[in-house]
């Protein structure tokens, strides 16, 4: 099932990622606190997806290479009994890549960090143009924005969860940033634990 998002506004550049998409119950979670940020004075939450993003990508992965993809991070989360979490202790909200577009320099992806302990060799390297942290993301932010005591900040939920999936997807931005548009393709889910 493909997921599109668009707020409007004429696209510039894309990025392309492969990202982990969690089960659409840890999404709503994520959803939902990315809007408690968003009132707590975080602008850029809820401008990116609420997926991990793993890897940004030369090509989009095909699907043969997706279920690969997908069964060899299966196994790498065997030893943690299959689930993916939060990294212990559970950090801060905290800064993943880098990037830009749209004219606009430094924008970085933000989120929780997660616990996955495949350390990439599940990535195809010839279609990786660069790996990420991972990071289960909540937003965008600007060149110099912090991200606020974490004190000020709601407390993040408590989110595990062993039903995901991998899937292509493409992320442009028009200025101003708040124009976003995004595209999350056919999703592959990991398989299940045996």
């Amino acid at each position: 099932m493909e997921e599109i998002f668009d707020t409007g506004g004429e696209s510039a550049e894309k990025r392309l990622f492969l990202v982990l998409v969690p089960h659409r119950d840890s999404r709503l979670l994520l959803r939902k606190y990315a809007r408690a940020l968003f009132k707590a004075g975080l602008c850029g939450a809820g401008l990116f997806p609420s997926v991990a993003p793993l890897a940004v990508l030369k090509r989009p992965l095909k699907e043969a290479e997706l279920k690969a993809c997908a069964r060899l991070l299966r196994e790498s989360l065997l030893p943690a009994g299959g689930k993916i979490s939060f990294s212990k202790p559970q950090p801060p909200l905290r800064f993943g890549f880098r990037f830009a577009l749209a004219g606009r320099p430094g924008l970085a992806i933000f989120g929780l960090g997660l616990e996955v302990a495949a350390g990439g060799g599940f990535l195809p390297p010839s279609s990786v143009a660069e790996r990420l942290p991972p990071l289960l993301a909540l937003g965008l932010a600007p060149p110099g924005e912090s991200l606020l005591g974490s004190a000020s900040l709601p407390p993040a939920p408590e989110i595990s969860f062993g039903a995901a999936a991998l899937a292509n997807m493409s992320f442009s931005l028009a200025a101003p940033p708040v124009f976003c548009r995004w595209k999350i393709g056919r999703e592959c889910w990991l398989p299940k634990k045996k």
